[in-house]
């Protein structure tokens, strides 16, 4: 039987998680496994949050079933300026997300942590005040003046 509820508790896991369902005079749940993308091989986990709307199956007795996602409402809406967009925001604003036929993924966070033996670009890497191809390019051609008795030094014969 298909339910929807509310998240009352959250093992430690944050995998499985007891409802409380109001139509039926607040039945509470035993603990359901909350569903994942991958759990064997690959793996993954979305923590249950307490206080989250939810759908879940339960068996015709009650007594087992899963949780099978969280369900938007008046309360817990999407941001309007993300209706075009699949998304994840966490609680603390880390966000991710992109939009339909962009081809481009954001991301925002205080600090992005890549742990990796070698991060390759096929792309200019660029900040706010221009890219490595600009440093680059100032670097491979720049001169020094008054380094040859007062001529030019040339260009550097180290090219980055």
């Amino acid at each position: 039987m298909y339910i929807e509820g509310v998240i009352s508790e959250v093992d430690e896991t944050g995998t499985k998680a007891r409802l409380t369902v109001e139509e039926l005079d607040d039945f509470k749940t035993p603990y359901l496994s909350v569903s994942q993308i991958w759990a064997v091989g690959n793996k993954s986990r979305l923590k249950a949050l307490k206080g989250t709307l939810v759908g879940a199956i339960l068996s015709d007795d009650m007594d087992r079933g899963m949780i099978i996602g969280a369900i938007y409402n008046d309360e817990d809406i999407i941001p309007q300026d993300k209706n075009n967009d699949d998304f994840i925001q966490f609680q603390d604003g880390v966000f991710i997300s992109h939009e339909d036929g962009s081809n481009t993924l954001k991301l925002k966070a205080d600090k992005v942590i890549i742990d990796c033996t070698t991060l390759e670009s096929t792309g200019d890497v660029k900040d706010k005040k221009g890219t490595m191809q600009d440093i680059r390019d100032w670097n491979n051609s720049h001169c020094h003046t008054n380094g040859n008795n007062g001529s030019d030094t040339g260009t550097p014969t180290s090219k980055i």
